[in-house]
C-alpha cells in the first residue's frame, strides 16, 4: 500500500470525530444480498475517510461492488434508502489516491472490476478527485470520482470470514 494513502488515513482518523449510532440501530438497518450484508448510513453525511472510519468502527468496512449484479442490487438499495435525488452521491472504498487514473477498492486493495462509470468519468476535474461514488444524474446512475472531502451518505458492508 502506498504511504502516502496511509499517512492520509491516520490523518483522517485522528483528527476526526464522529459519533456513532446505537448497535441496536444499526442491526435494525441491515440488507442480505448474496454473501453480504450492508448498512446504508441515512442519517449523517461524512467526507470518504470519515465514512471509511465509521465502518471500522462498527466492525465492517466501506463498500466494494464487486459484479454488475452487486451494483443493481445496491443501486435499488440507495433509492430505497436515502433521498437519492439528482447530483446525490453515495460513497464507496474505490479511490486513485495511490495512482491516478488506477481506481483500487481501499477495503480490499483489489483493483476494481465493475465498469458502471457515468459518461467522461473518472475525469479528475482540477486534478483534485480521488473518491469513487454512486451519483444519480438523473436518468443514468453511476460511478463518480469525486473530491474525498465531499459529504455523502455511504455504504459499510461485512463478508463471511473465509476461515
Amino acid at each position: 500500500m502506498n504511504c502516502n494513502l496511509v499517512l492520509i488515513v491516520l490523518a483522517a482518523c485522528i483528527g476526526s470525530i464522529y459519533c456513532y449510532p446505537p448497535t441496536s440501530d444499526i442491526q435494525t438497518s441491515l440488507h442480505r444480498f448474496n454473501n453480504k450484508t450492508y448498512y446504508i448510513e441515512t442519517l449523517a453525511k461524512a467526507d470518504f475517510y470519515r465514512s471509511f472510519m465509521f465502518c471500522q468502527k462498527i466492525n465492517m468496512r466501506l463498500v466494494t461492488v464487486d459484479s454488475n449484479e452487486e451494483f443493481e442490487k445496491l443501486v435499488e438499495l440507495i433509492k430505497k434508502s436515502v433521498s437519492f435525488t439528482h447530483g446525490a452521491e453515495v460513497w464507496t472504498s474505490a479511490t486513485d489516491l495511490s495512482v491516478e487514473g488506477s481506481f483500487l477498492w481501499m477495503s480490499t486493495g483489489l483493483p476494481m472490476n465493475v465498469d458502471k462509470w457515468l459518461p467522461k468519468e473518472p475525469n479528475n476535474a482540477a486534478n483534485s478527485e480521488h473518491c469513487m461514488a454512486f451519483r444519480n444524474e438523473g436518468d443514468t446512475i453511476g460511478f463518480n470520482d469525486n473530491k474525498c472531502w465531499t459529504e455523502n451518505y455511504f455504504i459499510c458492508e461485512s463478508v463471511p470470514s473465509q476461515c
